[in-house]
């Protein structure tokens, strides 16, 4: 888990985007010591983050804030804009953060030569009808 520690200035902040800028973190982010002045994410004039892991905020500050709008961790907006993840906005500024709940679709299903159901597109015998047939087709010409 990593924990992002903003410089001594914006100690109460762990995520800031604004003016139609965008974050993408790719993990955790713990915001700790922040305060009852702090908040985890602040998307505002257009920003975008998103948190592909666990957003977490120390206890009484906030958790996320949209343009001049704090929510809360259950003020996920219905329905998402951002499959497999929870969605907070304003209608201008996002804050999308990893679903834990979310299970992805299983891959789809190739169909063989012969309607063969196949996980995988590459089952020998749909190679080998290939190969003859194109063998075939390239002595014709």
């Amino acid at each position: 888990m990593s924990t992002i520690v903003p410089p001594k200035d914006l100690a109460d902040l762990a995520l800031l985007a604004e003016d139609s800028g965008e974050i993408v973190v790719y993990g955790n982010v713990t915001l700790a010591d922040a305060g009852t002045l702090g908040c985890g994410a602040v998307a505002r004039d257009s920003g975008k983050i998103t948190i592909n892991g666990i957003f977490t905020v120390s206890a009484g500050a906030g958790y996320i804030r949209v343009g001049d709008t704090d929510k809360t961790q259950a003020d996920s907006t219905t329905p998402t804009t951002k499959t497999g993840y929870l969605t907070y906005t304003d209608g201008a500024s996002t804050v999308w953060v990893k679903d834990p709940s979310y299970v992805p679709p299983d891959p789809p299903k190739y169909v063989g030569l012969f309607g063969m159901n196949t996980k995988y597109p590459s089952n020998f015998l749909n190679w080998f009808l290939f190969i003859v047939c194109f063998g075939w087709i390239w002595m014709w010409f």
